[in-house]
């Protein structure tokens, strides 16, 4: 499903932002790093934000990309 998803992100060349969710799960920070660095050399994205949901970890940070986006946007 991930492989479709980015071939037709690239077919549609439009900016994409890779928002990954349950880190809470990981065992391990280096795990996160493998997983971010695979999605990253099968697209560039605007941007990688790893969140929790359950935990609120980078939710924040998540929001507070979006804002800046819609900020830029409107400017």
């Amino acid at each position: 499903p991930e492989e479709q998803l980015i071939a037709r992100i690239k077919t549609l060349r439009c900016p994409a932002v890779l928002v990954i969710n349950k880190v809470d799960t990981l065992d391990k920070k280096e795990k996160l790093l493998e997983v971010i660095q695979t999605y990253e050399q099968a697209h560039q994205f605007q941007a990688v934000v790893p969140i929790s949901a359950k935990t609120g970890e980078g939710v924040d940070a998540w929001c507070d990309w979006l804002y800046r986006q819609v900020t830029d946007w409107q400017a």
